[in-house]
């Protein structure tokens, strides 16, 4: 049995919709409470870059470890905190943050994804607190490539459920979009605009008990 979980009712209904699998099942919920699954009959669970939008980490890992058998897995990735100034998305949209009229109002470290965010060591340390032995946990650099800076603007704000301008005004959001569009166009080249990343992806196991 397949159990997919996420909080917006849209994304359930279109993985409902598009399911192909009789042994797949989708629910609204979140991570900080599976009670709909039963202790110690999962083998996997696998969260792929969400781990940054969930606010109460410490629930969701004690929950995740609760509903796994021993010796079951855990996988997620999600972005490097530590690393999230030297990206193409912070390095732009900073640039522009940081002049006027942006300036004295907004917080860059504001964004969307920083708030709660991790880096590794945070991440191990919440692994290991749970119960987990963190296994393989590395940084991997992922590059993207994009057709123009619109392409990139509407990407970032699907990405982050419209959330991507949130520390910014509403009056000047557009003027940002425009101005970090601007920017990005700055780096086309005839293939296109290549955008940096890091990722953490982590692997870590719930203990046999002998």
């Amino acid at each position: 049995l397949f159990i997919g979980v996420d909080p917006l009712p849209e994304r359930i209904a279109i993985a409902t919709a598009k399911n192909t699998y009789p042994n797949a099942r989708f629910h609204v919920g979140v991570a900080e409470d599976l009670s709909l699954v039963a202790s110690g009959t999962v083998d996997v669970v696998y969260l792929s870059a969400v781990f940054h939008w969930i606010r109460d980490k410490e629930k969701a890992l004690k929950e995740i470890f609760r509903v796994l058998k021993p010796g079951g897995r855990v996988g997620l990735t999600t972005g490097a905190k530590e690393l999230a100034h030297t990206t193409t998305l912070r390095r732009i949209t900073d640039g522009v943050l940081k002049r006027e009229p942006f300036s004295n109002r907004v917080n860059v470290e504001d964004y969307a994804t920083n708030r709660s965010g991790v880096t590794t060591t945070e991440l191990v340390n919440l692994l290991a607190a749970a119960g987990f032995d963190p296994d393989d946990i590395r940084i991997r650099s992922i590059l993207r490539n994009y057709r123009s800076g619109q392409h990139i603007i509407d990407f970032l704000e699907s990405s982050t459920f419209g959330n991507y301008l949130n520390h910014v005004p509403a009056e000047l959001q557009d003027k940002a979009r425009r101005e970090i569009e601007a920017e990005f166009e700055k780096l086309r080249t005839e293939d296109g605009i290549n955008f940096r990343g890091y990722t953490i992806f982590a692997l870590a196991a719930k203990p046999v008990v002998h």
